[in-house]
């Protein structure tokens, strides 16, 4: 992550708002990095049947140490830009995570 970048979060009463930019049918699995205010993600999973997207919760559920039914995928089901609600960490303390993942 480059000086100064970072990913824009949003605390709503039932979590956290957390922009994604998605990579799917990529070479690897990698979260990481920021893109336009979003938290990068690639998946090797291709964008069919919202498979990509179940391999995106299970991926953000083990980087944030999260159960996956504290992640909701809130908009953007057919976009490579979605936005899921992150419950039970703060929007300080998932900051902290996406700057430990580089």
């Amino acid at each position: 992550m480059s000086a100064g970048e970072s990913v824009q979060l949003q605390s709503l009463e039932d979590g956290v708002l957390l922009p994604v930019k998605v990579r799917a049918g990529g070479r690897k699995n990698h979260v990481g990095g920021v893109h336009a205010g979003a938290l990068r993600v690639e998946v090797t999973t291709a964008p069919e049947k919202g498979k990509a997207n179940k391999a995106i919760i299970k991926m953000l559920a083990k980087s944030f140490g999260l159960a996956q039914r504290d992640i909701i995928l809130k908009s953007g089901d057919t976009s490579s830009e979605k936005k899921f609600i992150l419950s039970g960490l703060s929007a300080e303390k998932i900051q902290n995570i996406i700057q430990s993942l580089e």
